[in-house]
């Protein structure tokens, strides 16, 4: 019976990506209220026409004409607005993209590139995949020895002109640095990007100081790295200790300290993305595994990545300090945002109990937590997005002309964060995903994992 159940979902799920995937001459939204994000306002009664993949057209319901060829959206008492962006993710399989879109999001920025990443944005953008539009740091830039299997060593000047001419013409966004890079090798990134106009984004290497990177011209720094150790008391015992750069660090935060760095960070310019939701979720104890892994959106998640998760070492030590760690970093996060200092959201999508996807709507919540009102945390994950990628023109709003990524919700999104969840379609590049169509992706994906699994009960 399972067997035949599965046969059915599989034929119907064909059926949902062949017919989404074919754009009709004319999408229309109507009776809608739109969420602009251009500013803090709702505008009531609307009708949206999209054509060829973007916004044609916005005015009242009652006075905009509508094709009879159109394909009709009823949008009475629900809100539209623009497609969230995680900006940092990573990304390894078709199934990843799928869950991005399922949970409203349109855009990502992964942040360690391979060549599969760079054909799944082809596929994407020729309509032979179905995924969010993605932007991509090439293979991570390390110094030696380098902290993940598949980075690129640069120790010095002398290669680091070969490496961000490959990654350049390979068609990458942005160079991705880390932890063990050199002074030297920092420096040389840093000048010859600046020659190739291509941004550097990524870990404060342990060699540089943080006042280095912000002078530096870094795009933005991933995670709050280099801010625990610049933060911590002059009689921390993590002083001179870059292990506990994430960890130890932020249990001695300097307050007289962290005024002067949130001033000089708005000063720089310089685009933090701090990823909150993933410390909270590794900095767990042993104990708490199991129930991490028997939460709802873990069967999304492959047998094997949730195996991998399941064998980590888990730090006792540093999981009963996980919730000072967490105050430290929301209060350099809220007095960031008090000075309008530029900041991102992204999850870090891919590590330890963060699923692609569900992860950014935590995120948010933790945006909330910081001090921050529902609008100022989505525009973080679209206005703000779009502003850092130099895509306004293409996405972040709604208004003419921009890309249809958009996110269709049963209640309004500037009242509760929580309301972001309540997903009553999606639209990408103009292909429409209703709320049933994207649970039978899910449900898809559930299957492939689980073939025994309930499906009545999601």
């Amino acid at each position: 019976m399972m067997k035949s159940w599965n046969i059915i979902l599989f034929f119907a799920l064909l059926f949902t990506i062949t017919s989404c995937t074919t754009n009709s001459p004319e999408i229309v939204f109507t009776d809608v209220n739109v969420v602009p994000m251009k500013s803090e306002v709702i505008l009531p009664n609307q009708t949206v026409v999209i054509k060829e993949g973007r916004i044609a057209e916005i005015g009242p319901y009652a006075t905009t004409k509508i094709s009879n060829k159109a394909l009709q959206i009823d949008g009475t008492g629900k809100y539209l607005m623009p497609g969230l962006a995680d900006m940092h993710t990573h990304v390894w399989s078709e199934n990843d993209l799928i869950l991005f879109l399922a949970n409203g999001v349109t855009t990502i920025r992964n942040m360690g590139g391979a060549p599969i990443h760079l054909e799944f944005r082809k596929k994407i953008q020729k309509g032979e995949l179905l995924g969010p539009d993605i932007y991509t740091a090439g293979p991570v830039i390390d110094g030696f020895p380098p902290i993940w299997p598949g980075s690129v060593e640069v120790e010095g000047p002398y290669n680091a002109r070969k490496v961000i001419t490959e990654q350049k013409e390979a068609g990458y966004d942005f160079i991705k640095i880390y932890n063990n890079l050199s002074k030297s090798g920092f420096e040389a990134i840093m000048s010859i990007a600046k020659e190739y106009d291509i941004p550097v984004a990524g870990h404060v290497p342990f060699n540089i100081t943080l006042q280095k990177a912000l002078e530096s011209g870094m795009a933005c720094i991933e995670h709050f790295e280099g801010y625990g150790i610049a933060l911590q008391a002059d009689d921390s015992p993590f002083i001179n200790n870059t292990s506990f750069s994430m960890t130890g660090a932020w249990e001695y935060l300097d307050d007289e300290k962290l005024t002067n760095i949130v001033l000089k960070t708005k000063a720089s310019g310089v685009w933090n993305c701090p990823t909150m939701v993933v410390f909270q979720k590794m900095f767990i104890n042993a104990d708490d595994v199991e129930k991490m892994l028997n939460k709802l959106e873990m069967q999304y998640v492959a047998p094997v990545i949730k195996n991998k998760w399941r064998e980590r070492d888990y730090n006792e030590d540093i999981a009963a300090k996980a919730d000072q760690i967490y105050k430290a970093r929301r209060k350099l996060l809220r007095l960031l945002h008090e000075q309008n200092a530029n900041i991102l959201s992204g999850t870090d999508s891919g590590n330890p109990f963060t699923v692609h996807g569900f992860s950014m709507h935590e995120e948010l919540r933790y945006f909330i937590d910081a001090g921050f009102l529902p609008y100022e945390a989505i525009k973080t994950g679209t206005v703000d997005a779009a502003k850092f990628l130099n895509a306004t023109e293409e996405f972040g709003t709604v208004e003419v002309g921009r890309i249809a990524n958009l996110l269709l919700l049963e209640n309004n999104p500037l009242d509760d964060i929580a309301n972001l969840s309540k997903i009553a379609g999606v639209m990408i590049r103009g292909k429409w995903l209703s709320a049933r169509e994207l649970r039978l992706m899910l449900q898809e994906i559930a299957t492939q994992y689980d073939p025994g699994i309930n499906l009545y009960l999601q």
